[in-house]
């Protein structure tokens, strides 16, 4: 398999975890420090993820069920990221949950890996 092709994927792969998470509102722990004092603010974060809520979000954006998205269904084809409407309606998912959720949101360009 070519160089580009795997690293397009792994970039796809990055961004589908990443969206997640952040759909999810989970956080990622940072490096176990030795006597470290954990974050009372990032603790009420992780209590508020539930199991189903990530499923479901990554279900969404893997094409396992439609997403909604500009108030239609979606099905997802591929994951990769230069795949031009997929990407572009993943953008849009992330977009308008966070708009929703009274978060400011924006787009940016982005030209890939």
């Amino acid at each position: 398999m070519p160089r580009h092709t795997i690293r397009s994927r792994l970039c796809s792969f990055c961004a589908l975890v990443f969206v997640s998470l952040l759909l999810c509102g989970c956080a990622m722990p940072a490096l176990a420090q030795p006597h470290a004092t954990p974050d009372p603010a990032i603790g009420g974060m992780m209590a508020q993820v539930q199991t189903s809520t990530l499923r479901d979000r990554t279900n969404q954006l893997s094409g396992v069920k439609p997403a909604l998205i500009g108030g239609s269904p979606y099905t997802f084809q591929t994951r990769e990221t230069e795949s031009g409407e997929p990407i572009e309606k993943a953008t849009q998912f992330a977009y308008e949950f966070l708009a929703a959720r009274g978060l400011a949101a924006s787009y940016h360009n982005w030209r890939g890996c």
